[in-house]
């Protein structure tokens, strides 16, 4: 009925909540209260799951019961009664290890629950008759069917095969009905209230898949980003800050749970192509192990030389807050092992302990900041840093400066601290140096600064609370106290008090890197500077907080590029050792003081909520109304507000109500958006503010009773230079052949498709900056006078791009540039700027890019060219670029083309569909030459090289369905080839000759052959 709630934690506490008021009634204490310390500390070694449920008015819950002769845990069921907990009942059947998972059917008469042995029993509530039955793996999810009569059982990957599955289980014959393989755990389902669906987990990305009971139908897959980092190591050579990582599950016991697979440039920012590694070019955990080794006991590690037991690291010192899950050896500057870092679960710490003859191993540093447990740990070559690998999906760097002094001040909080009397009588606790990496900057503590009160609670003490206000005391208690203490600061700073922050002695992450499953990238510090690829500034932002009565706001890191996105100083990072360092070297000033850097962005927010229509709502004809209200703080101004349906954009916007409220200016605004021929349209508000930060809302509707489609019409505009005015331009060979194949091959695939009305080449000579405003003023002086929601506008770029650095402008070389005039004039180049031209015009917009070529006067760079698709979706103009920016695109004199450019005529031709369909779509090119690219390039090159084209908007992608040609009859029919096959057809890739990368030679050779 919703009056109860009971919540377990994984120190075994569970507490019973009702309504109204929610107040708290204590069923079980902690474990070590309940069971007793040595108990507990056992139970804490083992994997964290605390199951309950409700059947009808009773609580269902596990308890512990003892170990059997092999000391391994028992459990049994108990029944608790909420209308009085003291009647509970235990069940007698027992349960091996820990009870993963409990689940009772909606009417409450039948439970279901498993345990880490690998037992499954089915429980009759009403008789208390119970049957086990064998799922053959360890039972991590259990979900009956809304009538009881058939449970979905989620299991984990089995050692073996590395397989988990989702199983469906007729209850009444105990039978399995049907599986379901997944490449991960199957940690969650749920079946839906109809029972005619399942949902549940189990993809390798983090997928949640949907699909019918019966297990007909394939499952639809919803998301899917993130990957657990199971394997994280540091370069043996220079550059010595690339990172490798791994992501496949190769679980072979403790500290060993995959392989490497990738890498990152931590330095040049720079995601490195798939490709095999060589184990022997890396730093790994054990790398500088030496004669010690690692043996994993339920109290810790205990240390071991030469086959002779040392120091330990145990529970009873710092690791309460979660169990060893990864280590690696630190070595001293002569290579020996100095050290030990140890990556943890629960609180998903890293504790860097120093390496003893005997006894507990002193803990030197204390690092946190991981949202799940720490799988890999590896030292960088000039020890200067730790990276790790988390099960959260992400890498981070954490920084070893001055770690050997240990539980000092400095060694704890990254602070030197010192009593001084100022005056008569006045004492005063002074910051008299501060780490720029340390918890205390981090907080924004500063030389100088005075610390006059701290308050803490002391677990150890019964979670009793002081406050220490004296200097001499709190100098005391910040040296003395548990590692884990969260203590609540209180400082001033010329005499005027700052506001107060808690903070434990444990140093945060210098940087966070997220590499996702697409290979989308985003690396961020915890001020909130970052780099990201194309779409990763997408992929994470900030969680606020807002009090216990509303919703937490979530502003994603997008919306905060063009002040927080710094790749310059990035670069700098690991260099440089600490972010203001960073900032220094790259000659920038931060816009204000680091710790509150995203705060002041967010103080510079707009809100914004779409009011009208609703989610999903029918929307009948080709036109909706959007209603949305923005609110901007007082501090800033509205500078825009666009809005577009799958990429078209709004008009008519109209300001119905506007007032002011305590903070802001709120505006309403009113659209009409005309809506493309798709039957699902995905409406996007963006809204910007002179502050330069934007918000952004969305919503899906859908499209019924459209009128009568109209004839789509095409405007087409192609650019392509192979020669250049100034000799030190380097030449191209086959720009202009791209631009005029790509021509004539989208005039012939859309013919019924579409009318092309306008169509402009601009080659060699003529593509000068007079020529390329002109033709986009015509374009858009004939698309205002009569363009629809369906009609499609192309362009196709072929030659030199370049960014200017200072300005983070995008620039493609015309033919009248002068080399002499680089870094300075762009004079002679086509900006990037001149598309807003375009930016109003209500129908799609579509962007070929194919810039990165060998012999590109300006070294390849992931950002260079991010300059430009960023800039593009400003306007949401779809890009589809011939390469990430970091790599050169490759060529063969065979085809008098790219390879970019041949793969996407071959998609037009028909090679895009794996399936019998009479026209070919943007996502249908953009699949194939995303997957053909590659493998053709690693061919040509003999795996010397990729190249990976990429598309944006990421988000849009699966929404638009933009045809762009006709198939032919026989192709419609099913002789098209595959995308799946390993290249385009023609020509055969076998009978040519090695190829060598242009880029590779000089330039007199390159033009000689």
């Amino acid at each position: 009925e919703g009056g109860w709630l009971v919540s377990a934690d994984v120190q075994g506490q569970v507490i019973l909540w009702r309504s109204p008021g929610w107040k708290p009634r204590t069923l079980y204490a902690p474990d070590e209260k309940t069971y007793g310390v040595q108990r507990a500390r056992k139970i804490a070694q083992q994997p964290h799951f605390r199951p309950v449920a409700f059947a009808a008015a009773d609580v269902i819950l596990p308890v512990n019961v003892g170990e059997d002769a092999a000391g391994q845990l028992l459990w049994k069921l108990q029944r608790v009664p909420v209308a009085n907990p003291d009647q509970a009942q235990t069940f007698d059947t027992l349960h091996q290890g820990m009870v993963t998972a409990i689940a009772v059917s909606p009417d409450g008469r039948r439970l279901a629950s498993a345990d880490l042995a690998g037992h499954l029993f089915l429980w009759e509530l009403g008789t208390g008759a119970v049957r086990p039955v064998q799922p053959g793996a360890t039972v991590l999810s259990l979900a009956f069917a809304p009538d009881g009569g058939s449970l979905a059982v989620g299991t984990a990957q089995r050692a073996g095969n590395g397989t988990a599955e989702l199983q469906v289980w007729d209850v009444a014959t105990a039978s399995l009905r049907r599986r379901r393989t997944t490449a991960d755990h199957v940690t969650a389902c749920v079946a839906s209230p109809d029972g005619r669906q399942v949902a549940y987990t189990g993809g390798k990305d983090f997928e949640v898949f949907v699909e019918g009971w019966d297990g007909r139908d394939r499952p639809v897959v919803l998301g899917g980003k993130g990957r657990r980092v199971l394997k994280v190591a540091f370069a043996r050579d220079e550059p010595f800050y690339r990172v490798a990582f791994g992501v496949q599950l190769h679980q072979r016991g403790f500290n060993d749970y995959g392989d490497l697979e990738r890498t990152f440039d931590a330095q040049r920012l720079e995601l490195a192509a798939p490709g095999r590694l060589d184990p022997q070019a890396w730093i790994t955990g054990g790398t500088y192990a030496g004669t010690w080794s690692v043996q994993w006991q339920p109290r810790g590690l205990q240390l071991v030389r030469d086959g002779q037991p040392k120091g330990t690291v145990g529970l009873e010192t710092a690791l309460q807050e979660g169990s060893p899950r990864s280590y690696c050896w630190i070595p001293d500057r002569q290579g020996n092992p100095w050290a030990i870092a140890v990556g943890t679960d629960v609180q998903n710490s890293i504790y860097v302990y120093r390496l003893v003859e005997k006894g507990p191993c002193p803990l030197l540093r204390h690092f946190r900041g991981h949202q799940d447990a720490v799988l890999s740990l590896a030292v960088s070559r000039d020890v200067r840093y730790l990276v790790s690998g988390s099960a959260d999906g992400t890498l981070a760097f954490w920084s070893l400066a001055d770690y050997q002094q240990g539980s000092t001040l400095w060694g704890r909080w990254g602070g030197e601290l010192a009593v001084e009397a100022p005056g008569a009588g006045s004492r005063r606790l002074v910051v008299r140096r501060v780490h720029p990496a340390g918890p205390l900057y981090y907080k924004g503590v500063r030389e100088g600064d005075v610390i006059t009160a701290i308050r803490w609670y002391a677990e150890a003490q019964g979670q009793k609370k002081f406050e220490a206000t004296q200097p001499e005391a709190i100098l005391a208690a910040l040296g003395e106290m548990a590692w884990g203490t969260l203590v609540e600061f209180r400082t001033s700073r010329g005499g005027v008090s700052q506001p107060g922050f808690q903070l434990r002695p444990a140093w945060p992450a210098l940087a966070s890197l997220f590499v996702s499953a697409d290979d989308e990238w985003a690396l961020w510090t915890p001020e909130g500077y970052f780099d990201a690829s194309v779409n990763g500034h997408t992929l994470f932002g900030w969680q606020v907080n807002l009090g216990v009565d509303r919703l937490p706001a979530f502003y994603r890191a997008d919306h905060f590029r063009h002040r927080l996105e710094q790749p310059g100083v990035l670069e700098h990072l690991l260099p440089a050792g600490s972010l203001r360092e960073a900032f220094r070297r790259a000659e920038q000033k931060p816009a204000e003081d680091l710790p509150a850097t995203v705060s002041h962005q967010i103080a510079q927010s707009p809100a914004l909520e779409i009011l009208q229509p609703e989610f999903d709502a029918e929307v009948p004809g080709n036109e909706a109304r959007v209603l949305a209200r923005v609110q901007i703080p007082l501090s800033t101004e509205l500078v825009e507000a666009k809005i577009y349906a799958n990429g078209v954009a709004g008009r008519d916007r109209r300001l119905v109500a506007q007032r002011r409220t305590e903070g802001y200016v709120e505006h309403t605004y009113q659209w009409q958006v005309p809506l493309p021929a798709e039957e699902t349209s995905l409406i996007q508000v963006i809204v910007g503010t002179k502050a330069e930060v934007t918000a952004s809302s969305d919503l899906v509707v859908r499209r019924v009773n459209p009128p009568p489609p109209q004839q789509r019409k095409m405007y087409l505009l192609a650019v392509g230079i192979n020669r250049y005015a100034d000799p030190k331009v380097p030449p191209l060979e086959f720009s202009t052949s791209d631009a005029k194949a790509f021509c004539e091959v989208i005039r012939q695939r859309s013919r019924g498709l579409y009318d092309i009305v306008a169509q402009t080449m601009l080659l060699n000579e003529q593509v000068t900056p007079a020529a390329w405003r002109q033709s986009l003023a015509e374009m858009r002086r004939r698309m205002r006078e009569q363009v629809g929601p369906d009609d499609l506008l192309v362009l196709f770029l072929a030659g030199h791009g370049w960014e200017d650095v200072r300005s983070g402008q995008y620039y493609f070389i015309g033919h009248e540039f002068q080399m002499a005039n680089l870094g300075r004039s762009y004079e002679g180049c086509l900006s990037w700027d001149d598309f807003r031209l375009l930016a109003d015009i209500p129908c799609r917009k579509l962007v070929f890019l194919d810039t990165c070529h060998s012999g590109a006067i300006q070294p390849p760079r992931t950002r260079n060219l991010k300059a430009a698709i960023r800039r593009l979706q400003d306007d949401v103009i779809f890009t589809v670029a011939a390469s990430k920016g970091g790599q050169l695109a490759a060529e063969h004199p065979q085809w008098k083309h790219g390879v970019f450019t041949k793969c996407l005529l071959d998609a037009l031709e028909g090679k895009a569909l794996d399936t019998p369909r009479p026209e070919i779509t943007l996502n249908d090119v953009v699949r194939y030459v995303e997957s053909t690219v590659p493998r053709v390039t690693s061919t040509l090159t003999q795996g010397a090289r990729t190249q990976e084209p990429i598309a944006a908007p990421d988000s849009l992608l699966a929404y638009a369905k933009i045809p762009l040609a006709r198939v032919q009859s026989n192709q419609a029919s099913g002789s098209g080839a595959s995308r799946q096959a390993v290249s385009p057809a023609e020509p055969d890739l076998a009978a040519m000759p090695a190829f060598v990368p242009a880029g590779e030679l000089p330039f007199h050779q390159r033009k000689k052959r």
